[in-house]
């Protein structure tokens, strides 16, 4: 009997792939090795071509899949963090003489290397490798890999060998710099730069000292930079540079210039700087929270001495150690101190697993983890995914009737709330950061500075906690971020919360067991850059929202189009538009508030291409709307400008394309069957009570926010308050065939309704209604501020954030705004307070 063949995953097509696959063809089509030797070889590659960081693209951040700009159900979304790293105008920074083939010159050359063996089709293209593990009872790895295309996990595959070639320049190491989130310019990565075009008549500060640096700070001066400084950790590039280029050490604060615009300045240390790291060694949930708690001023420190005797018994413990269940004994006492000390609620002392789980490993360390454990906990154990608004809702919700004394302590579930961020907050913390962040996660946040909210206050504002009780007194009906973001934590903070949130953990998988009726969830600790062991919980509530994955669409010649292109999600800063013409795709909010923060910070003219129907509003001159954008392009000439053509036949010259095209349903980390697809809709289908997934885990996975939004604070905190009534038992959800009868009567509803007052009547029964179920006291029905609103924005697009509404709640009337709106630049929450009236 013939043996199996060996397999072999290669994972990665760049020149290091694509290298394996040629001496495997190479040796087998000259004899080298005996075909039945040979390995079956499987090579995934999850871009659209081989070539690895040698492929161009103009995307950054995440990648979507390039299709025609269509309804957003026609598209498919990829969400893989963008791969290639390469810049136009790239050329080798060493000779070619150092890198050739030698059985491949550039002399024979052009025709690539492998197509000499017919290689492409030996790789599986748009497949992006997941997860690899290996069972060392097996001797096998299993891979798991997600077919992009179809948006589709496949089935784990085994394999023999694991051959990693993808590679170590695709996810950028982005350091902090004291003052960098309020730097008024743009700060990039090289890995996110595409076009060396728009440092032209610019002062530029390169960070670095290595071959990226060299090269920045060239092709910055090549096209036209005014000055180019170069900041080193430990030694200088020490080249004889232009005298437009300087070296100093390292950055240690940057700023903005008092004059405004796109100037800002930067501070150097006096000497080399180098950097150290220190690493915690968090003890799961309970020294997470402890963490927490010092951190918010809830726990301080002892004095010095005292922390030095403290510390010293644990040690001497520590070394006296002689058995497995001493050890036990240490952590459990360790993790029970910690516990109380971070009012965690619960008695954390898990002893008796231990000892079973250190019996197990002594038994057989490849199989101990194959294991069953009882839990100690017998409350249902809930897995809150997200700590913005919605997220939030639910532990204020739980945390106050459990205050109330109005849930059984039986039926407390035990809530394990994970954000991916290093604080609450959600969508309503600010980042300088896009692409990725420090921990290679893709950015969650899409706030750009100088964002006011573009609904009333009044029209979001909690009942039990109004903008009045929060700030002392009545502010204007349209804050600026900051001041969002303070109300929501001042609520949050009535029942110290932010200690109940586990920061800085990325929820990586979610899976369901019908079996065992359990939900299995890994979450990785990115401060350790540690996946932890695997967590089974009763229910998952997904509160990680809905716009934080960019629909970015593709039009014809994009990629030689020569300034910028950038989606919403990744903008940061207005005052690069200034003097620019701005082309901005798309006609919904996004796109409305892009074209007037662009007039308002000095672009000289804003065309919005629009997909149905424009947006009609009565825009200043500098404001034109055309149909859909169907090519753009520009000339290659250093400093030229690009254009536009239009589905009309027209076109117009452009310097920036804004791409305010929405956002994406996007949630890798559940399972096929759990996961939430299709457009952004008032009611998306499949959804009880817009809440219950009736698709896949019994009933026991929710969403919150998933909606599109007129209503969101008020919306978010019905619906996490109807879903604490759930998890304590005080709702019971009647049978399948009901909750999906009465799911289709509200998708029904909502594709008839086609006006912006339709759509408002319609939210407004469904926040409502679940207001009503939920029993949440307040009639939350502000249907009329929204017609008011929709009205003003239809008198005058410029001026509706500077009108003034009355609360519901407070019956207060709010003042106008200090600043009109289209005059208003600091959006700091001091400057917004001093120019309020009365203040």
């Amino acid at each position: 009997m013939q043996a199996a063949k060996r397999s072999l995953c290669v994972i990665g097509a760049g020149p290091s792939g694509m290298s394996v696959l040629y001496h495997l063809e190479k040796l087998r089509l000259q004899g080298g090795s005996a075909v039945g030797e040979m390995p079956q070889v499987a090579c995934f590659e999850k871009q659209n071509d081989w070539s690895g960081l040698w492929n161009y693209t103009w995307r950054t951040g995440a990648a979507i899949q390039p299709q025609v700009f269509q309804p957003l159900q026609a598209l498919t979304k990829y969400g893989e963090t963008v791969h290639g790293s390469m810049y136009r105008s790239l050329w080798s920074n060493n000779p070619k003489e150092t890198i050739e083939y030698p059985d491949y010159t550039f002399e024979q050359h052009f025709g690539r290397r492998w197509n000499q063996y017919n290689l492409k089709p030996k790789v599986t293209l748009l497949h992006s490798v997941q997860s690899v593990t290996f069972d060392p009872a097996k001797e096998k790895f299993s891979v798991l890999v997600k077919d992009l295309e179809q948006n589709r996990v496949l089935d784990p595959k085994e394999f023999d060998y694991v051959v990693n070639c993808s590679g170590h320049f695709s996810n950028p190491n982005v350091p902090y710099f004291k003052g960098i989130e309020r730097f008024p310019g743009r700060v990039v990565h090289t890995h996110d730069l595409r076009s060396w075009r728009e440092f032209a008549g610019k002062r530029v500060l390169v960070v670095g000292s290595s071959y990226s640096a060299e090269d920045s700070v060239l092709q910055s001066v090549k096209f036209g930079a005014s000055r180019v400084i170069s900041s080193y950790r430990t030694n200088p590039l020490g080249f004889r540079w232009p005298e437009s280029v300087s070296e100093r050490p390292l950055v240690t604060e940057v700023g903005p210039s008092d004059g405004g615009g796109t100037e800002g300045w930067a501070r150097f240390a006096d000497g080399s700087v180098e950097k150290n790291q220190f690493y915690s060694f968090p003890m799961f949930d309970a020294q997470a929270l402890w963490t927490v708690r010092y951190l918010t001023g809830g726990i301080q420190l002892p004095s010095s001495a005292e922390m030095d005797a403290d510390t010293k018994p644990w040690l001497e413990r520590e070394a006296a150690l002689k058995s497995h269940q001493e050890a036990v004994d240490l952590q459990t006492d360790y993790t029970v101190g910690l516990a109380k000390q971070a009012n965690y609620g619960f008695d954390l002392d898990a002893s008796q697993l231990f000892y079973k789980w250190f019996d197990s490993r002594d038994e057989d360390i490849t199989t101990y983890r194959d294991g069953q454990y009882k839990l100690k906990m017998t409350n249902k154990r809930v897995c809150l995914i997200g700590a913005g608004p919605s997220g939030m809702s639910v532990l204020y919700h739980l945390e106050r009737l459990r205050l109330e004394g109005a849930i059984a302590p039986e039926n407390l579930p035990e809530v394990t709330c994970y954000e991916k961020q290093d604080d609450c907050g959600g969508l309503w913390n600010y980042t300088w950061r896009t692409g990725t962040d420090e921990y290679g996660e893709n950015v969650h946040g899409s706030m750009y500075r100088s964002l006011w909210s573009n609904g009333p206050k009044e029209a979001l504002e909690y009942p039990d906690y109004t903008f009045e009780q929060h700030f002392g007194g009545p502010i204007p009906s349209f804050p600026p971020r900051e001041a969002l973001r303070d109300y929501l934590w001042g609520r949050w903070n009535k029942y110290n919360l932010k200690p109940m949130v586990t920061l800085l953990h990325s929820v990586q998988s979610v899976n369901f067991d019908p079996a065992k009726d359990k939900f299995t969830v890994v979450v990785k600790d990115l401060k350790q850059n540690k996946l932890l062991d695997t967590k089974d919980f009763d229910f998952v509530v997904n509160c990680s929202g809905h716009f934080s994955t960019p629909n970015v669409p593709y039009f014809k010649g994009i990629e030689r189009f020569p300034g910028r292109v950038m989606h919403t999600h990744d903008l940061r800063s207005w005052r690069e538009f200034s003097g620019k013409r701005v082309l901005v795709v798309g006609a919904s909010y996004s796109a409305e508030d892009s074209a007037l923060q662009s007039i308002k910070f000095g672009a000289t003219s804003v065309v919005c291409s629009y997909r149905s129907k424009p947006m009609d509003f009565r825009w200043p001159d500098s404001v034109s709307e055309r149909p859909l954008v169907t090519e753009v392009g520009g000339d290659d000439r250093v400093g030229a400008g690009g254009w536009a053509r239009f589905s009309d036949g027209s076109m117009e010259q452009i310097d920036y394309i804004i791409l305010a095209t929405g956002y994406l349903h996007h949630y890798p980390y559940l399972a096929e069957q759990l996961r939430l697809r299709g457009p952004n809709l008032l009611y998306p289908a499949g959804l009880y009570k817009g809440t219950v997934w009736l698709a896949g885990g019994n009933n026991r996975l929710l969403y919150l926010g998933a909606q599109d939004q007129y209503y969101t604070y008020t919306m978010f905190d019905a619906q996490a308050l109807w879903t604490v009534r759930y998890l304590t038992g005080a709702i019971q959800l009647p049978s399948s065939a009901e909750m999906a009868a009465d799911a289709k009567a509200w998708v029904n509803r909502a594709a008839l309704s086609k006006t912006d007052q339709e759509n408002i009547a319609f939210q407004t029964d469904f926040v409502v209604d679940l207001a009503n179920q939920s029993n949440y006291g307040y009639d939350l029905d502000v249907s009329k501020i929204f017609y008011e609103w929709e009205d003003h924005r239809a008198e005058d697009i410029t001026t509706y954030k500077d009108r003034q509404f009355v609360s519901k709640f407070s019956g207060q009337q709010a003042p106008p705004p200090g600043q009109p709106f289209m005059k208003a630049i600091d959006d700091s929450l001091e400057h917004f307070l001093a120019s309020c009236q009365g203040k």
